[in-house]
């Protein structure tokens, strides 16, 4: 079960959980992005391309794009649960990222 989760994103990025706040959870920059960009998009489904086109805009993705949003994205999850979340059940997919 996902217990609720606060994200702060002006000031700063933290995340409140369970009466806890974690502040800068998210390592580096495309990451912290990506939660903004997640979170603001929750309700619905955020593909690959709309998450690659707000972490690095339509013209300049690097050649490897698809490998890095996984890292990004891995990362993401494993911050999530670091905190308490169950990172797998907080970022679904469905096409293998």
């Amino acid at each position: 079960m996902v217990r609720a989760m606060h994200v702060a994103l002006l000031g700063g990025v933290a995340v409140h959980v369970g009466g806890c706040e974690f502040r800068e959870p998210v390592p580096g920059p495309l990451g912290r992005v990506a939660l903004a960009y997640l979170v603001l998009h929750r309700d619905r489904p955020v593909t690959r391309d709309d998450l690659a086109e707000a972490l690095w805009g339509g013209e300049d993705l690097p050649e490897t794009w698809q490998s890095a949003l996984r890292g990004i994205v891995f990362r993401l999850r494993r911050a999530l649960g670091a905190v308490g979340l169950p990172g797998g059940e907080v970022l679904q997919n469905t096409f293998g990222c």
